[in-house]
């Protein structure tokens, strides 16, 4: 706050030069200037403010990086600098299926996928119109990125699918042990079955 205040007494100030303050009334007389009280108030709503605003964007980036997690990036960034800030790729990410050229969009999910997933023909998040992870084809990796799935629930859901054959729904998941509802609460919006 105390910033917001120097920069209002230096843009009148400035603004002040530049009109020769004409509200200023001086006389000059032997090398001196002899003014009335010229004194700014700072508080006062006629002065001219200025707002500085810091535009961010968050980007979820996840995959085949070292540091996946949610990051603030300017709102000019490209995705290189989305897999700069999660750390670079991992041994094994695909290093050509994300564009890396292209801007950043607020709220997006930038999904580096690894070079065995696409040669097993999985689309990757990214790939997906509506941005959802298919719990039926997702590998334990993708499962990960989930809010609220660590390695042994990924597991759980590959082997839960394995034995038991396709989701039908995205509820079903509850059903496999260590899954509860309060989990599917926070997964059922970035899952699909199909």
């Amino acid at each position: 706050m105390h910033r917001y205040k120097i920069i209002k007494v230096l843009i009148t100030l400035w603004i002040c030069m530049l009109t020769g303050c004409s509200e200023q009334k001086g006389v000059f007389v032997a090398g001196e200037a002899q003014t009335e009280d010229t004194s700014v108030d700072i508080s006062s709503e006629e002065n001219i403010t200025a707002e500085v605003v810091w535009e961010e964007v968050a980007v979820y980036v996840c995959g085949a990086v070292k540091a996946p997690g949610v990051y603030y990036l300017s709102v000019d960034s490209i995705k290189q600098d989305a897999l700069d800030a999660a750390g670079g790729f991992i041994d094994g990410a695909s290093l050509t299926y994300v564009n890396l050229a292209e801007k950043v969009k607020e709220g997006e999910q930038i999904y580096f996928p690894f070079e065995e997933e696409l040669s097993a023909g999985y689309t990757p998040i990214e790939g997906r119109s509506d941005g959802k992870i298919n719990i039926n084809t997702a590998t334990v990796d993708i499962l990960m990125t989930l809010p609220g799935i660590g390695e042994s629930k990924a597991k759980a859901i590959v082997d839960y699918r394995e034995e038991h054959g396709d989701f039908q729904s995205t509820e079903d998941i509850i059903d496999i042990p260590g899954i509860k509802e309060g989990i599917y609460n926070n997964i059922k919006d970035y899952i699909v079955v199909n």
